[in-house]
């Protein structure tokens, strides 16, 4: 089976549209169910590109290309073969022109179908061929086989045959005619197909004629040498073709009726002639009319009409001279065939006008196209806006000598060309007014504008941001925005306009609070809190905030979008009541320990015990932590104390380790101080995830961990310590002491 691709380039038809992915076409049919057409090609004479190097290329990429015998012509769509019919055949003759098929293989299992576009001359000849394969003369001794294919006219009758040679004897041929089936000197689609059981249907133009199932035989699969298009293996007897081939397909299979129709729905395009006008958008009198075709013609020949008149031009492309409609009539006259097609008429507009200039108040002037009927009119010049110079009249402001630009176009439609004027306009001369304010970006509230007096504008307008305007010559801009002033000479009625952008900026507010106090210690910020403003405080530093330990004035100044703005503020310490209650303590079972609060500098200081009584001391029984708070001037204070288990001093190790302890300002309790005999002691402490915090692995050298990692404050928690004491003077095998215990940080 032969696997083709049905190749589809100039051809159309009203129902047919064709899909191209990768190198395949397939072909949908909207009136008729979608066929493969590609199926079974064996081969595809599209004609397209006509007769190259002597052969005309196979389109279904079989690669099954034909040999081109004569001088046939190439026309707009397809070969026409001996045009001069000077001889018979080809026989030891010259002349004859016809398309040798390459050998064709056993492939005929599935049948044949043979299609094509053909158009017989007007004389009958003899037996002449569409298509003929075969091995040479079917019933002579030249060929051994006897097996041909024909398809073509029957004898110099009108009708159309279709014979299948089961061997050299004439009487087991299986044929089929169309009565009256060749239309001579008429394009139409001819058509026929052998089943593999060898019934043998003709169409004509996509419509089965005749079906032959009597006396059949399948086509004979063999190797055939001998397969022409337009020419016959019988020498001396049938003639070549005379005529037009196009659309030559050859396919290894017997198609279906609905293939058939949808074939015939490809159909040759005819001969069209258009005027192309040339758009390249400059005048009008450089535009041409250039004749087409939609083929390629070997002479055409062109008769030109304005307004349906002949002109003398006769080249493919002429210069319109007057507005009309203009046409073109392309024809090709050939012995062998008449071609003639006529454009749709092109309209051609040459526009026209009478413009005028009119000088009117001081530096007005009024410009009038005068276009011509459906013309449009294009001014071209300064202070024009796109959208205004579409008019055919406009009013122009300028100042000495300004030169415009007119465009006249031929119509809305038509803006390809266009026919141009300078026009010139003389203005009278205007004063020229300047306001320039020193300042325009202000901090304040508002800005006084006072333009000068000038002895050339007696009236003063002023144009508002607001939309509103003051007939007065000094404002009071109370808004940002654009202020326009327009001095006018109510005389000879100049104007001029100034624009002048006020930007009113606002002084930023600092606000650092009332005057206050702080206690002894306290941590005291004055943040400002403005977005975006730049801060220096009393002391030259600059940053948002400003920390306060002492008592004394402090101030700020801030600057905002180029505006600034400050405050200041007093700060008093008040005196807090400051004590100790010593460190860390041991306790033992069944003892006491009395805790008491220290001399205070103040008697007007309130005490209170962790427990909230407030005597003068406080006995404990328990380990734990306990704290004393005093409240003075308004300032609280606290310390605290731990108490431990005096078992800690039990072992040869007299260690005292504390429960807590608060890493602040204060001088007391501030780091994790460890008490006792601390020889050959060391200490690691882990936070809550287990990573060692703090490393020392000679306590005694009393570096007491500070509350802090790496220079940073940890957290307040609970972290877990390891004690381990070695004897330096004992081996190291020897079982360290060991101790666990966990230790609050407090802020």
């Amino acid at each position: 089976m032969v696997i083709a691709i049905l190749v589809q380039k100039r051809f159309t038809t009203m129902s047919t549209v064709f899909i191209h992915i990768g190198l395949i076409f397939f072909l949908i049919n909207f009136s008729i169910q979608a066929q493969d057409l590609n199926q079974g090609l064996v081969l595809y004479y599209s004609l397209d590109k006509g007769v190259v190097d002597r052969k005309v290329n196979d389109d279904s990429r079989n690669g099954l290309d034909g040999q081109v015998i004569g001088s046939p012509i190439s026309v707009y769509n397809g070969l026409f073969l001996n045009c001069d019919a000077s001889r018979l055949n080809n026989c030891n003759k010259s002349g004859g022109d016809y398309i040798q098929m390459p050998t064709l293989g056993p492939i005929w299992q599935q049948g044949l179908t043979v299609s094509a576009w053909v158009k017989f001359g007007p004389i009958n000849r003899n037996f002449e061929r569409i298509i003929e394969i075969g091995n040479g003369e079917g019933d002579s001794q030249s060929d051994p086989t006897g097996k041909n294919f024909l398809f073509g006219r029957d004898g110099t009758t009108s009708d159309l045959r279709v014979e299948n040679w089961l061997d050299k004897d004439r009487r087991h041929i299986s044929s089929l005619n169309v009565k009256q089936g060749v239309y001579g000197n008429e394009l139409h689609h001819y058509a026929a197909t052998v089943s593999p059981t060898g019934v043998i249907r003709i169409y004509i133009d996509g419509r089965k004629m005749e079906e032959n199932s009597k006396d059949i035989h399948p086509i004979q699969n063999i190797e055939r040498t001998k397969n022409f298009w337009g020419k016959s293996n019988w020498c001396y007897l049938d003639p070549d073709f005379r005529g037009l081939f196009d659309e030559l397909r050859l396919y290894n299979r017997e198609l279906s009726e609905t293939e058939m129709a949808a074939l015939y729905q490809i159909k040759p395009e005819s001969l069209k002639a258009s005027v192309i006008i040339s758009s390249n958008n400059g005048l009008c009198t450089n535009r041409s009319l250039t004749a087409e075709a939609n083929f390629t013609l070997q002479k055409p020949k062109y008769t030109w009409f304005l307004d349906g008149r002949p002109l003398s031009d006769t080249t493919a492309t002429i210069k319109p001279i007057t507005t009309g409609k203009y046409s073109v009539l392309i024809t090709e006259t050939s012995p062998c065939h008449d071609l003639a097609a006529r454009s749709a008429e092109q309209i051609v507009n040459f526009p026209s006008y009478n413009h005028s200039v009119t000088i009117s108040k001081c530096n007005q002037a009024l410009l009038k196209a005068g276009a011509g009927e459906g013309n449009i009119s294009h001014w071209i010049g300064p202070g024009i806006l796109p959208s205004k110079g579409r008019q055919d009249t406009i009013t122009v402001i300028g100042s000495g000598k300004v030169v415009y630009t007119l465009r006249i176009y031929p119509s809305q439609a038509d803006t390809s060309c266009y026919v141009e004027r300078q026009v010139d306009v003389n203005f009278p001369i205007v004063p020229t007014y300047m306001f320039v304010p020193t300042s325009t970006t202000v901090c304040q509230d508002s800005l006084k504008l006072t333009p000068p007096i000038s002895q050339d504008y007696d009236q003063y307008v002023w144009l508002l941001p607001t939309g509103k305007s003051i007939n007065q010559r000094e404002i009071t801009a109370s808004i940002s925005g654009n202020y326009t002033l327009v001095v006018t000479n109510r005389q000879t009625f100049c104007s001029q306009s100034v624009e002048v952008y006020v930007r009113l900026l606002s002084k930023p507010v600092v606000n650092l609070g009332p005057d206050t106090s702080i206690c002894q210690g306290e941590r005291f910020y004055l943040r400002p809190n403005l977005l975006g403003a730049i801060y220096r405080w009393q002391d030259g530093s600059q940053g948002n905030e400003f920390l306060v330990t002492s008592s004394g004035q402090y101030a700020v100044l801030a600057s905002l979008s180029g505006c600034t703005g400050s405050d200041t503020i007093t700060i008093i310490t008040r005196e807090r009541e400051v004590f100790d209650l010593g460190p860390t303590k041991a306790i033992c079972s069944d003892s006491t320990i009395t805790l008491t609060i220290p001399q205070p500098s103040s008697s007007k200081a309130d005490y209170v015990w962790s427990d909230n009584t407030t005597s003068p001391t406080l006995l404990i029984k328990n380990v734990g932590l306990y704290w004393l708070q005093s409240t003075f001037n308004n300032c609280v204070f606290r310390d605290s104390v731990l108490v431990v288990d005096e078992t800690d001093c039990a072992s040869d190790w007299k260690i005292f380790v504390p429960g807590a302890f608060t890493p602040d300002s204060h001088p007391m309790n501030n780091v994790f101080e460890i008490k006792g005999n601390l020889s050959g002691c060391s200490i690691t402490i882990y936070n809550r995830w287990g990573a060692i915090i703090y490393l020392n692995e000679t306590l005694e050298n009393r570096q007491f961990w500070d509350g802090r990692f790496k220079g940073i404050d940890c957290p307040p928690d609970n972290y877990t310590w390891q004690i381990v004491c070695q004897n330096k003077f004992l081996s190291k095998q020897i079982n360290p002491f060991i101790k666990n215990g966990t230790v609050l940080l407090v802020r």
